[in-house]
């Protein structure tokens, strides 16, 4: 018993220690930018043979799935005010943005996708100004005014040079918005809930309406005909299991012990590990979208000083 006592005493020492929970953000900041740098590559891949809304229904429906045995308990234990926030959270953050980046990956190869993923820190910051008391300062604005800038490369210029606006870049903005405003929520209302809890109850919410729909439009065609299917469905597999599921456990671990900022600044890495797969892949991305990297990157960095609340 003594000994027992002793371990959970020493574990939450560790726990509120500052310099522990700083290494744990950064351990967990790689892994989250690495393995999510890889979903639009993942995504890619399940778009050889499916449909954007099979490939983001199945991913939605399958990390669901993972989490059924704990959902009952968990909402239990939750109030109503609580769940309604876990609900707009979860539609915000994981219900609408897989179908955005889905579209978009139709027309847009997943390094560009990557790279303007980036922007989630920027409207982090946004939103925190006008919404959470957040601090500005004249360095930000000025990182903001940067990162808009290269997002603006990238969606009116081709891998070519040519001048052409590409709306479904406006998807992926869209859907940065959406992961901004689902990170300020759950850290400044869901603090107290564990991380596992969140994210089950994410997946819960949203397996619903993805598996009605996989009901109503099953691939079985696909599945039947076309060659692909078994190969880009191992891949949403992978997507929904590792990079859906997983992923979000550690990332809503990240945003309990840092702000929401911070957690949003796993896009500094992940642009680098989509260039990575999409160059491994055989795409290219161009000078404009080279340029559009570095400004968004330049304006990432000067937004992503420590922020303090007024």
């Amino acid at each position: 018993m003594n000994n027992e006592y002793s371990l959970k005493k020493i574990q939450n020492l560790l726990l509120n220690n500052k310099f522990y929970q700083r290494t744990e953000a950064w351990i967990l900041l790689i892994f989250t930018s690495i393995v999510w740098g890889s979903s639009f590559m993942l995504m890619k891949k399940g778009l050889i043979a499916f449909s954007p809304e099979h490939v983001a229904s199945m991913r939605l429906l399958i990390a669901g799935l993972v989490f059924v045995p704990f959902s009952y308990r968990i909402f239990k234990q939750l109030d109503n005010k609580t769940l309604l926030i876990l609900l707009l959270a979860a539609v915000c953050g994981t219900g609408i943005p897989p179908f955005l980046f889905t579209y978009a990956q139709t027309v847009i190869n997943s390094a560009t996708a990557g790279i303007l993923n980036t922007l989630t820190p920027l409207w982090g910051l946004l939103l925190g100004v006008l919404f959470f008391n957040y601090k500005n300062t004249i360095f930000k604005t000025l990182g903001v005014l940067i990162g808009l800038g290269g997002a603006l490369l990238l969606i009116i210029f081709r891998t070519s040079g040519t001048l052409t606006l590409n709306y479904y870049g406006l998807l992926i903005i869209l859907a940065t918005i959406l992961y901004a405003i689902s990170s300020h929520l759950v850290k400044r209302y869901l603090q107290s809930i564990k991380p596992l809890y969140i994210t089950a109850c994410t997946f819960s919410f949203l397996m619903f309406p993805a598996g009605i729909y996989l009901i109503l439009n099953f691939p079985t065609e696909t599945f039947m005909t076309n060659p692909d299917a078994t190969y880009s469905f191992v891949f949403i597999i992978l997507l929904a299991l590792v990079n859906t599921s997983l992923v979000n456990i550690f990332f809503y671990r990240l945003l309990k012990i840092s702000d929401a900022v911070f957690a949003q600044s796993c896009t500094y890495l992940m642009p680098v590990v989509a260039l990575g797969w999409g160059i491994a892949d055989g795409e290219t991305i161009g000078w404009m979208g080279i340029g559009g990297f570095v400004l968004i990157i330049l304006g990432v960095y000067l937004i992503l000083k420590p922020v303090k609340k007024r």
